[in-house]
């Protein structure tokens, strides 16, 4: 299995001249450009240090689960993250919101900003945005991958989509306690953050297609 992992070290040469070299305006995609993990592992990595993440979508689902909501993802890695929902989900109206000051369970009182930030943000890229707010919408606390959401929910298989780095597209399999259990393509931005989500996720009973288009990814460093 390969496992996600960065080690990058950027060397600034400047020239022999007087004027110094001109900084990449497109560092991200110049410095990853042939490395898809990298690319994945440097994403995750960004969000779960973050000071602030803020991401709006609108999540369409269909087959053997159904969906259709706009929904808000805030994250704020020392103080709180939130949720709120609302839509169609399983051909129900539903219209809820959630915190991390106030969880649910008893299981989820002592998780601290955070533990639920990178759980959060991480679960988000490896699995979606409708996995935890599916269990929101359920009136449950977010999964945030029993302590461990980078050791409960593995990729395998990251690679760019057909056409290389230039369509910024990564895909991968998703594999949850060793079982894959579904095939992702994120496209990403300018900025090497996430923009649209495809993926198809296998239950016993079928599949479900999955869109997720993000209006909003912000990211305060």
């Amino acid at each position: 299995m390969k496992r996600l992992a960065l080690a990058l070290v950027l060397t600034a040469c400047g020239s022999r001249g007087s004027k110094p070299a001109e900084e990449p305006k497109d560092l991200a995609a110049i410095v990853f450009s042939d490395d898809p993990v990298a690319v994945l592992a440097d994403l995750e990595d960004r969000l779960a240090a973050a000071r602030e993440v803020e991401v709006i979508a609108d999540v369409h689902a269909e087959g053997a689960l159904t969906a259709e909501v706009h929904g808000e993802l805030h994250v704020e890695r020392e103080r709180v993250s939130w949720i709120k929902v609302k839509g169609w989900f399983v051909d129900q109206p539903v219209q809820t919101k959630w915190s991390s000051l106030t969880p649910l369970s008893e299981l989820t009182f002592d998780v601290t900003p955070p533990e639920w930030a990178e759980g959060l943000l991480v679960g988000a890229v490896r699995m979606g945005t409708l996995h935890n707010w599916a269990m929101v919408m359920s009136e449950k606390d977010p999964d945030i991958g029993h302590g461990d959401v980078r050791s409960w929910v593995l990729v395998e298989h990251v690679a760019w989509a057909e056409g290389g780095a230039p369509t910024r597209t990564l895909t991968w399999t998703i594999v949850v306690d060793g079982i894959p259990t579904g095939e992702v393509a994120l496209e990403l931005d300018e900025r090497m953050l996430p923009l649209r989500r495809r993926q198809v996720v296998h239950f016993p009973q079928g599949d479900m297609r999955v869109e997720e288009r993000y209006r909003r990814f912000d990211v305060v460093p």
